[in-house]
């Protein structure tokens, strides 16, 4: 009887935080004190009129049951501002209670009450502008559920160390926190809200499983299809690039509202029927920033004469209590996307390089691992550069130079620091280590690449004698060796020199990645050679298959053919200046 009764009260408990009325909580709390009045009754009869424990003396069976959930006993109390075990109420239970809470199993095992408290709520890290967020905050609101709202404030530029803990593969927004743990990805959190909080309102997914299915196609549609086209059209450099943008958005907003009519049931008010579903908070979540586009980019997206039912759609999803408390006001996000927009404009990155450069090449891969644009300039490096890099690289003269907002960076090295500096949140990526000691270690071994490693290995390749390539190729496998040692210490057992992620010292050799594939045609050696050097040549294989490696990197074959083209050039101006009589040999030395 009083094992029932623990469960009795246990039940409406849950049921009291998911109240969305305060009658419903009324009646909830009702059914609690019904349950705390008959375990009165049971310590009083189990007990044997002892009074300390279910038990008797000692601790027993229910007392065990019971115990369990004394922090949230407590926890309750602190919520609610009442005593469920009241000693004028219930003086055997509230006397239990407190020696129960003094025995040293219960401060061994039992939760801590302010945890307990933090871990019935749900807490949501946000940014007010976030069509992401929008989302979640939409099925929380049309799920009756309360929540606390961390807004990130610093989202481009200072996350929170709470974000960056809670999603350390994205360190995006938005993420919810439940009993302590983190959810992350919208369109999954509101999956999550579904399922863990069934009774709460009406269910977003279709309890058939094809219906779901569909309403999971047509939401990742949005996120694929959708969104990155309507970027597109927002942010594009050129208007050409920004037409295609606005062509390929409202190509995917006519495939939505052929998906309107076959998902809301002909003719019902919602994808989701007569009810707001999965792909209404889907889609409901980019309404102001839709609603906003005309005055962004000329271009009206819900347009009642060629979408007619999303148009619809659009204004009752609109008028709903949730989307007036949810969605940012359309006005303010337009400023806030004009100001964004401005301040990009002003982020102007552009790289004068050389295709077959290892720098640029580096230069290059930060640049896409951080997700950056830029423009690319090819530089005639051999016979007629440009005066914009002569004048932006005036000691030199070399590639690469990236300028940003009109000023020069110069050396690879250098302007991958700058790039990690200047724009540390961009791509979810940090190149240098946080720790001062990783960070001295990383600028080492990336010195220790310039300093060792180029030098010898061109050598290697253009030494005039076998002896002297020999002896080159003997200096580059040390350096080598040495290197193999540091992915062993840098790495820490992980995929990369930084670790789980690319860093500082992979940016630095994976530049040169192409060029030592390319050293066994150019020089018959094998640089990364499984045998030799394991850790290196799986890091190699690793980082060649890196999104930013395929875009960054040149062609190995096409390398290995300018290489010996350009070794012949060399070798027939070499001929030419030997056959050349002494008194005229000045003038090539000077052209």
């Amino acid at each position: 009887m009083c094992v029932l009764s623990c469960v009795q009260l246990l039940a409406p408990w849950k049921k009291v935080f998911r109240a969305k009325t305060e009658e419903e909580w009324a009646a909830w709390m009702k059914q609690m004190f019904v349950a705390v009045d008959v375990l009165e009754g049971g310590l009083k009869e189990c007990s044997k009129g002892k009074g300390c424990f279910f038990g008797g003396d000692s601790v027993g069976y229910v007392d065990v049951v019971l115990g369990g959930a004394v922090s949230f006993v407590h926890a309750n109390d602190m919520i609610t501002g009442g005593k469920l075990f009241d000693a004028a109420r219930t003086p055997l239970l509230a006397a239990w209670l407190e020696r129960f809470g003094e025995l040293d199993a219960a401060k061994a095992v039992l939760q801590d009450v302010d945890r307990a408290v933090e871990h019935t709520k749900l807490k949501l890290l946000g940014t007010w502008a976030s069509p992401y967020v929008s989302r979640v905050k939409l099925a929380l609101h049309l799920k009756g559920l309360s929540y606390e709202y961390v807004v990130e404030e610093g989202h481009f530029n200072n996350k929170s160390e709470l974000l960056l803990s809670s999603n350390p593969v994205h360190k995006k927004v938005p993420v919810m926190i439940h009993n302590g743990k983190p959810i992350c990805e919208s369109l999954i959190i509101m999956e999550y809200i579904d399922e863990a909080f069934p009774d709460a309102g009406a269910p977003l997914l279709p309890a058939d499983p094809h219906d779901r299915a569909v309403a999971r196609f047509w939401a990742a549609y949005i996120d694929d299809k959708l969104v990155p086209s309507w970027k597109q059209a927002f942010s594009g450099k050129t208007g050409e690039e920004k037409a295609e943008g606005m062509s390929h958005t409202l190509a995917a907003v006519d495939a939505l509202e052929a998906a309107m009519e076959e998902c809301s049931s002909k003719g019902k008010p919602f994808f989701g029927g007569n009810t707001i579903g999965y792909l209404d908070v889907a889609l409901g979540g980019l309404l102001s920033w839709l609603h906003g586009t005309e005055e962004l980019c000329g271009a009206k997206i819900l347009d009642a004469a060629k979408t007619p039912l999303l148009s619809a759609w659009a204004r009752r999803f609109g008028e709903l209590d949730a989307a007036k408390v949810a969605l940012p006001e359309v006005g303010r996000l337009v400023e806030f996307a004009k100001m964004r927009r401005e301040m990009v404009a002003e982020d102007e990155l552009q790289l004068l390089g050389f295709w077959a450069s290892p720098y640029v090449c580096r230069v290059k891969l930060a640049l896409h691992l951080k997700g950056l644009s830029y423009e690319y300039v090819e530089e005639d490096v051999f016979t007629n550069k440009s005066e914009l890099l002569l004048s932006s690289n005036p000691v030199h003269g070399k590639v690469p130079v990236l300028i940003h907002n009109g000023k020069p960076i110069c050396e690879s090295q250098a302007i991958v620091q700058y790039i990690d500096e200047v724009f540390p949140d961009a791509g979810g990526v940090t190149l240098l280590p946080a720790d001062p000691h990783d960070r001295a270690a990383a600028r080492f071994w990336a010195a220790y690449i310039d300093d060792k490693l180029l030098p010898s290995w061109v050598h290697a390749y253009r030494g005039k004698t076998d002896e002297e390539k020999a002896e080159r190729m003997k200096q580059t496998l040390a350096v080598v060796d040495a290197l193999e040692t540091a992915m062993e210490e840098c790495s820490k057992g992980n995929a990369f020199f930084g670790g789980d992620t690319v860093g500082y010292v992979d940016v630095s050799l994976g530049g040169l990645l192409s060029w030592l594939h390319g050293t066994e045609e150019l020089c018959g050696a094998k640089i990364l050679d499984a045998a030799k050097t394991p850790l290196l040549s799986a890091w190699a294989q690793r980082f060649g298959e890196l999104d930013a490696a395929n875009a960054a990197l040149p062609d190995v074959g096409r390398l290995v053919e300018f290489c010996k083209m350009r070794h012949f050039d060399a070798s027939i101006s070499n001929h030419i200046y030997l056959c050349t009589p002494r008194d005229q040999q000045h003038k090539l030395q000077t052209n």
